[in-house]
C-alpha cells in the first residue's frame, strides 16, 4: 500500500529478481511494479458481499429451524387437546415429520461445505436421527452399507428427501 502526495491510497503488487553477472554474482535485482488497487477494490467487494451473504444465509436458517419448531409446539399442544387415540397418532406421526425434516434440513445446511458432501459422512447419521425421531425407534435396526464418494448439495438433497420419505 503507497500513499501519493495527494493523499490517494493505491495498491502495488512488486516482483524482483536478481541480475547475476558472468562470474555468476549478483550484480543488480530488476523488478516490475503493477497498481493493483482496482483489483484490490474488486476483491474487497467480494470479501463483504459473500460476508453479507454469509449473514442472511445464517438469519434464513435461523428463521427456518425456528418455524419448523413453531409448527412442531403447534402440533403438540393440538394433539394434548385431543381424546382420539387416532388423531392422537396421527398428530404425533406428523410431529415425527415434521422433526425428521429438521434433521434433514440441519444436516445439508448446517455443514460448512455447501457445494460436495461426503456420502458416508451425510447418511449414516441421517438415517440414525430420522429413526430416533419414532416411537419405538429402538426395536428398528436399520443395516446401512454405504460407499464412501462425494455428491453435490445439489444432489444429496433430493436423496435426503427420499431416504426420509422412505424411512418415515
Amino acid at each position: 500500500r503507497i500513499i501519493k502526495p495527494d493523499g490517494d491510497v493505491r495498491w502495488i503488487s512488486a516482483r524482483t529478481y536478481p541480475v547475476t553477472g558472468p562470474d555468476g554474482e549478483i550484480i543488480k535485482f530488476a523488478g516490475i511494479a503493477e497498481d493493483i488497487t482496482e483489483k484490490k477494490i474488486q476483491n474487497d467487494n467480494i470479501q463483504r458481499l459473500l460476508a453479507e451473504k454469509e449473514l442472511i444465509l445464517k438469519e434464513v436458517h435461523h428463521r427456518i429451524k425456528n418455524n419448523m419448531n413453531t409448527v412442531h409446539s403447534l402440533l403438540s399442544l393440538q394433539a394434548g387437546f385431543l381424546e382420539d387415540p387416532l388423531a392422537i397418532t396421527a398428530l404425533q406421526d406428523t410431529i415425527c415429520r415434521v422433526d425428521s425434516m429438521v434433521v434433514l434440513y440441519d444436516k445439508l445446511y448446517s455443514s460448512h461445505n455447501f457445494q460436495d458432501i461426503s456420502v458416508l459422512t451425510y447418511l449414516p447419521s441421517l438415517i440414525d436421527e430420522i429413526i430416533a425421531n419414532f416411537q419405538g425407534s429402538e426395536s428398528v435396526r436399520v443395516e446401512k452399507k454405504i460407499d464412501d464418494f462425494i455428491l453435490s448439495v445439489k444432489t444429496l438433497q433430493p436423496l435426503g428427501i427420499i431416504i426420509n420419505e422412505l424411512l418415515t
